[in-house]
């Protein structure tokens, strides 16, 4: 579902309903052997489209077992309210494979998580949700006030 091991230009022009600068990255970037020289960046995952996993990784990445990488995206997934995904690395360097854990349907569970995940000690992966959840009360919005959110891997 994303594309990685590419450089950066070419990855911009190909999600028209990104409005032609792609759906967003999760890269690293590498220190130069010798001081002065420039940083190395390396694309792990492009994201392709809005239906296609997810888009907009807006809360960063956090390592969890495993070598694993996880995160969310604020548009994407059944509902387009946003995805919890996985990046999990290949044992011989290649690319990264993108597995989408959640997937927001912008009712109770939230919608558009955009904070970066915390792990918990067994695994579990904690974040917030910027919209759904309450309605009623102060919050009686038509999207909610947001919510928090569990998902174990």
């Amino acid at each position: 579902m994303c594309r990685g091991n590419e450089s950066y230009e070419n990855l911009l022009d190909d999600a028209p309903q990104c409005n032609g600068f792609g759906c967003g990255t999760v890269f690293s970037l590498t220190p130069p052997a010798s001081k002065g020289r420039s940083w190395t960046e390396a694309v792990i995952c492009a994201f392709p489209s809005v239906q296609g996993g997810g888009a907009r990784p807006v809360g960063g990445v956090v390592f969890g077992k495993g070598g694993s990488l996880y995160g969310t995206t604020e548009l994407g997934g059944a509902s387009n309210a946003g995805t919890v995904f996985a990046l999990v690395p290949t044992t011989n360097g290649g690319a990264w494979t993108h597995q989408v854990l959640y997937e927001f349907t912008g009712e109770a569970d939230g919608a558009e998580p955009i904070g970066t995940l915390a792990v918990g000690p067994t695994g579990t992966l904690y974040g917030t949700a910027s919209i759904g959840g309450n309605t009623a009360g102060f919050c009686q919005d038509f999207f909610g006030c947001g919510v928090v959110f569990a998902v174990v891997p």
